[in-house]
């Protein structure tokens, strides 16, 4: 993943396209790698403490948000799923820029 994604990168870097459009494909390719992880995240963390925070959301913080992610990063089967969907987001982001001309 990490060879996809720097390849993506010298592509849009060597592009004649202007900085602000490098800068607004950076920006959907961040997005998109979030929207794509997110569910795996979700998916993997504990269902007890979201509920708990859902119901409780004075008690939300940035400590009890990170464990949430810590704990859903220690299930091994997270890791894989992650990595599959961010391959899926990188491989679209590669037909996009081919579609776009741009190699």
């Amino acid at each position: 993943m990490e060879d996809k994604l720097r390849a993506l990168v010298t592509k849009i870097e060597t592009s004649p396209l202007s900085e602000s459009d490098k800068t607004a494909l950076y920006i959907m390719i961040q997005e998109g790698l979030q929207v794509s992880v997110l569910p795996v995240l979700l998916k993997y963390m504990n269902k007890e403490d979201l509920k708990d925070l859902s119901d409780n959301p004075a008690n939300i913080s940035v400590d009890r948000y990170v464990k949430l992610i810590a704990d859903s990063l220690k299930n091994p089967a997270s890791l894989p799923e992650m990595s599959q969907a961010m391959e899926g987001l990188l491989s679209e982001a590669e037909k996009g820029l081919a579609e776009a001309g741009i190699n």
